[in-house]
């Protein structure tokens, strides 16, 4: 009784392994062995099954990627390009000073008048967009 239920287990085993489809593996081999009191079974799968997304599968036949063509367009890239500083007019405000006559006397003195004076910024370095064509040509493939 003990070893039909082993050899019925070994059955169901092997037909859960031709239903998932491994039997369509290269090589397929069922191994029984018996060591003392002990009983072993062994399923052993090699090689690869057939793919199931393709029905015309052929293991020898090499796909290409496929090609196709990209249109011609303009593209916007930034160029590095020298910006000057600019010139700014500044207002000097007048400079007094407080001065003592003989007396001891305060009396203010203009000393430098005010004014407006030019002052350059320094330059920089910065980015402009420009549009470039890039013209029509074939992708993927080799």
């Amino acid at each position: 009784m003990f070893f039909s239920i082993k050899l019925l287990a070994i059955l169901v085993a092997v037909f859960t392994v031709v239903l998932t489809g491994v039997a369509d593996a290269q090589h397929l081999s069922l191994g029984f062995g018996k060591h003392g009191k002990h009983k072993s079974f062994s399923i052993q799968v090699s090689g690869y099954p057939r793919p199931y997304a393709s029905p015309s599968y052929s293991p020898h036949r090499s796909y290409a990627p496929r090609r196709h063509w990209a249109p011609g367009r303009y593209e916007t890239r930034y160029e590095k390009v020298w910006v000057p500083g600019v010139a700014q007019k500044v207002w000097s405000q007048p400079v007094y000073e407080t001065r003592y006559d003989s007396c001891g006397r305060p009396y203010t003195v203009l000393v430098r008048a005010g004014c407006w004076q030019v002052v350059q910024q320094p330059g920089h370095y910065g980015s402009r967009p420009v549009s470039v064509w890039v013209p029509g040509h074939w992708q993927g493939g080799y």
